[in-house]
């Protein structure tokens, strides 16, 4: 009966020091698998600190390439992934990648920058915002000319330069649901009053953009400026 009794006792404690070990290795395990999600990058000689998860989360970029498992990456002898790039957008990559936005900087060297950044890392996601983002920098009109009735065609960039349509004509557009504007051709024109307020005049560069569909005429004037043809677009 003692030597039961020992058996037992001794079998408990083999199954309570093999319970430890068990726990001991799970928490090992999750140690070693933080270390192994956490990467070094030394990106033009400024070092950044980040996760495989951020690295990754856009896929088919480089940097899901470099660290998603697939291909072994170079480490220094510091632990450093080298990358060897200008350094100064980075963080915004990494924002990006992290929370799924970012404050783009107004259209000049620092977002012409950021895109090259976003190109080269290949990070999609990103140039689309910054493309999306600058279709309405320094946007002085716009007139889609959606209104289905009457002469006036509102401007939609909140700057409230409306053209007025001279012998407007409402139809359908390509698609035969969304309303569109047809001009005659001779008395047919949009005039612009208030517009020269906004455009720069002088040597200051600007464009303009406008999609026309003009069936059966070979010649036209799409946009004239000047005194003797007043801000305007005819013969559409």
């Amino acid at each position: 009966l003692n030597l039961m009794q020992q058996l037992r006792k001794e079998r408990s404690a083999i199954l309570a020091e093999r319970a430890t070990f068990e726990a001991e290795k799970r928490l090992s395990v999750g140690h070693n698998q933080n270390l192994a999600d956490q990467v070094k990058l030394d990106v033009g000689g400024q070092t950044f600190h980040t996760t495989r998860k951020v690295l990754t989360a856009q896929k088919g970029s480089m940097l899901e390439t470099m660290f998603g498992g697939r291909f072994p990456s170079d480490m220094d002898d510091r632990g450093c992934h080298f990358v060897d790039r200008d350094p100064r957008y980075f963080p915004l990559i990494l924002q990006y990648l992290r929370d799924g936005n970012v404050p783009v900087p107004p259209w000049g060297p620092e977002r012409r920058a950021l895109v090259r950044g976003a190109g080269y890392y290949g990070i999609d996601g990103l140039l689309g915002l910054a493309d999306s983002r600058s279709l309405s920098h320094g946007l002085v009109a716009h007139w889609p000319f959606d209104e289905g009735q009457g002469n006036i065609g509102h401007d939609r960039s909140g700057h409230g330069t409306h053209a007025h349509i001279h012998d407007p004509h409402w139809t359908l557009g390509p698609d035969k649901r969304h309303p569109a504007l047809q001009l005659s051709g001779t008395q047919g024109r949009i005039s612009f009053p208030t517009l020269e307020a906004h455009i720069p005049i002088g040597n200051d560069p600007y464009s303009i953009s406008v999609w026309v569909r003009k069936p059966g005429i070979h010649w036209c004037y799409v946009v004239s400026w000047g005194e003797e043809q007043p801000n305007q677009v005819t013969g559409m």
